[in-house]
């Protein structure tokens, strides 16, 4: 009778998912009339999130029938904490069910407890944006009084858009903590053959006991700690435990798109600052805007196509297989001319597609990627203020003006005079919306758009005096699984700031703690700055013996610095590959890829003892990432980050070896590395000659002066230098942009 029984849970389980799934593909289609939910009831996580997408489906379906609430789906936002004083309540709310989002966050809450520790990643993912999006309709349904966001609401949305990148790598993470920490223990019982082992440390107490003075000041069992308690989602302390340890030069970015509803979720996070978090749909204002709109996936497309081309046009492919004399002698000037012109048009085309990205994408938000703004606080109160008569007195002709948030206007404050006339239109629809959110109708119809894009310039001319540019303020974004093959550090709003990337909040924590674990004896100008000692360098170059060009560049250069340890023109064994990343400060290859030829990547993972060192991989696609559907993404440089690099610089794609070599010089040069050499100009290039033409003397002057640091008693950070060597490329954007640092800015102190 119990095995009978068991059979039929199980025929119920499946009967239950086949009816969801089917109500699912009846909401893709469109298809409101087939939708029975009450047969059915949700047990897996995956089966709450359908249950609830397909009621949100219908409670849309139901607000978009409304004439006077339409707008809210192609209006960008913030998620911003109600102010209940000002708003105009509505009785207009006939079609509006509360009961219809009760039901849809008690499902997304029961599939974010089932996924989190036990689904694949990408239901976690959904839940979360589910959660994030459902918030963001609330906050238009405020003159229906049904909700008020609070800042735990806020805080709860940002943790989920972190959580829900890097899943797979905190799982990971957490097992390879255990293991090492497991292993540290048996060696020092005497056992040094490391164990794989399925025991869990924290059910384990007579270990922890028995090593307890030992383990308490270890940074890896620090990092184990951390990612135990995030087994709990915990929202109260999310900004004390991820955000206020952030030194105060920096500002974290999250980038989120979501595929289904068509919209990036933009988070700016700083030190004892509430989490900013924007919604930018693609199609914004589509009905009111004369501009067309720029797909996600028609631009990531076309990015694909032109990085296919660098990748087949890198080398010569018909002469691959020659040396170098043989090249010489056989590719006559009008190949070599030929291939010129067309990199050059590559790198033309790919510096275009940025523009278009930023502009189309992100457009008169993009201020939310800069740094936060400290200086001008009188300035930019007024600016405020300005703005807010701008938007209620001349256009709405309202008596009370609603108060606009002091760090949104400053994101606003970024774009100067020189903004397109879309990105100033972004701006004046996202204040009209918000009047919207709080019931003062606004036809849009009405509105002289061009008019009040006009006035606005004339706003922003006001300050276009002030210079919010600081080059010691550092950026340090975080891209999803859909955004992270887009070079963002090349963005016109972002090519000339110090910026790095990183994959997750978790790993960025664990680089802080890091840094505060190897600093807490230092004073308190070094205690935010994680800095390397360069004489503590291991270098690979050319290990396949066929880069000569690279080999004579940097050989007798290296060989030069006494204490640096290091090979040329061979091949590393696992061990001394290991060594290297092990026990130097610094570690440099110079060859194909990423060096997966010579080290497993299990190998650095699991036995780098504390951290990997600073490294640099300046081989073709060394920092690229593939899908893996519905986890996170894979790679080789991910073994690096997992093994607690601090910093690593490798190319999103193939590049070229003489202009992957001038960056090189030009990052070591700047990092105080390596002694400065003459820069090469490149008066070949077609950019230097256009320089020369459009820019005088003072313009070009003033442009170097911007890139001042205020620090003199180390060198510039990792970040820092790699803005200036990129400047050195002939070729800006199609090798320039390809060369990215996954972590924190670094310094080296030991200054030439």
């Amino acid at each position: 009778m119990n095995e009978m029984s068991k059979n039929f849970y199980q025929l119920f389980i499946l009967n239950n998912h086949l009816l969801l799934q089917q109500a699912f593909i009846y909401k893709i289609l469109n298809s409101q009339d087939n939708i029975n939910l009450k047969a059915t009831k949700p047990i897996l996580a995956d089966e709450y999130l359908i249950y609830a997408n397909i009621t949100l489906s219908q409670f849309i379906h139901k607000i978009t029938l409304n004439p006077s609430m339409d707008f809210i789906f192609e209006s960008a936002s913030a998620l911003l904490i109600s102010n209940i004083e000002n708003i105009n309540s509505s009785n207009d709310n006939n079609d509006i069910k509360a009961s219809y989002l009760n039901i849809i966050e008690k499902c997304l809450t029961k599939a974010l407890n089932l996924s989190y520790n036990k689904d694949t990643p990408d239901v976690f993912r959904k839940v979360s944006l589910n959660i994030l999006y459902l918030n963001i309709i609330k906050s238009f349904l405020l003159p229906y009084q049904f909700f008020i966001i609070k800042q735990e609401t806020i805080n709860k949305c940002a943790m989920l858009l972190e959580l829900l990148k890097g899943l797979t790598y905190r799982r990971e993470l957490f097992e390879i903590y255990n293991n090492k920490l497991l292993n540290y223990f048996s060696i020092k019982d005497g056992n040094n053959t490391f164990l794989w082992s399925s025991k869990k440390l924290e059910y384990d107490e007579n270990i922890i006991k028995k090593f307890k003075n030992s383990i308490n000041d270890n940074i890896n069992y620090i990092l184990y700690n951390k990612y135990l308690q995030e087994e709990n989602i915990d929202y109260n302390t999310f900004q004390d435990k991820y955000i206020n340890i952030i030194p105060d030069s920096w500002t974290v970015c999250s980038i989120t798109f979501d595929i289904e509803r068509n919209c990036f979720y933009i988070c700016k996070y700083h030190k004892d600052m509430k989490p900013l978090i924007f919604h930018i749909p693609i199609k914004r204002h589509i009905s009111h805007k004369k501009s067309t709109y720029f797909e996600f996936e028609k631009g990531l497309t076309y990015l694909r196509t032109l990085l296919y081309k660098e990748n087949n046009n890198t080398e010569m492919t018909q002469y691959s297989s020659y040396t170098e004399d043989e090249k010489v002698n056989n590719i006559t000037s009008e190949e070599k001319a030929n291939w010129w012109n067309e990199r050059i048009d590559l790198d033309r085309h790919l510096e275009e597609l940025l523009i278009k990205m930023e502009v189309s994408w992100i457009g008169g938000f993009k201020g939310i990627l800069c740094p936060m703004m400290k200086k001008y606080k009188k300035e930019r109160l007024l600016f405020k203020k300005e703005l807010e008569k701008f938007i209620g007195e001349m256009i709405l002709k309202q008596d009370t003006l609603l108060e606009f948030d002091s760090n949104i206007c400053d994101c606003f404050l970024y774009l100067k005079d020189e903004a397109l006339d879309c990105e100033l239109e972004d701006v004046i629809y996202y204040f009209l919306d918000y009047y919207q959110s709080y019931g003062i109708k606004v036809d849009y119809n009405m509105i002289d758009i061009d008019m009040y894009v006009r006035i606005f310039r004339n706003l922003l001319q006001k300050f276009e005096n002030l210079n919010f540019y600081d080059f010691d303020e550092h950026i340090i974004i975080i891209p999803d699984k859909q955004t992270e093959i887009i070079p963002w550090e090349n963005f016109p709003i972002l090519h000339d700031k110090p910026t790095s990337r990183i994959l997750s909040l978790s790993l960025l924590r664990d680089r802080i703690l890091l840094m505060n674990y190897e600093n807490h004896s230092k004073n308190d100008f070094y205690r935010d700055k994680y800095t390397i000692n360069s004489d503590s360098a291991y270098y690979i170059l050319n290990p396949g013996g066929d880069l000569i060009n690279t080999q004579n560049k940097f050989q007798s250069q290296f060989e030069d610095k006494k204490k640096w340890l290091g090979m040329s023109g061979k091949a590393p064994t696992e061990n001394e590959y290991l060594d290297g990343l092990n026990n130097y400060q610094l570690f440099m290859y110079f060859g194909h890829g990423g060096g997966e030829c010579y080290i497993k990547g299990r190998t650095i993972r699991n036995h780098i003892k504390t951290k990997c060192a600073v490294t640099l991989l300046m081989g073709c696609s060394s920092g690229l990432l593939k899908s893996s559907g519905d986890y996170d993404p894979t790679g080789n440089s991910i073994n690096y980050i997992l093994g607690l690099c601090p910093a690593l610089v490798a190319n999103l794609w193939d590049v070229t070896d003489r202009d992957i070599d001038r960056l090189t010089q030009g990052l070591l040069e700047e990092w105080d590395i390596l002694s400065s050499t003459t820069i090469e100009n490149n008066e070949s290039s077609p950019y230097y000659k256009m320089n020369l033409l459009f820019n005088n003397n003072n313009q070009r002057q003033s442009r170097e002066n911007k890139f001042e640091t205020k620090n003199t008693e180390l060198s510039l950070s990792l970040s820092q230098s790699l803005v200036l060597a990129r400047r050195r490329c002939r070729l800006k954007f199609l090798i320039g942009a390809a060369t990215v640092i996954y972590g924190i800015p670094v310094y080296n102190s030991k200054k030439n």
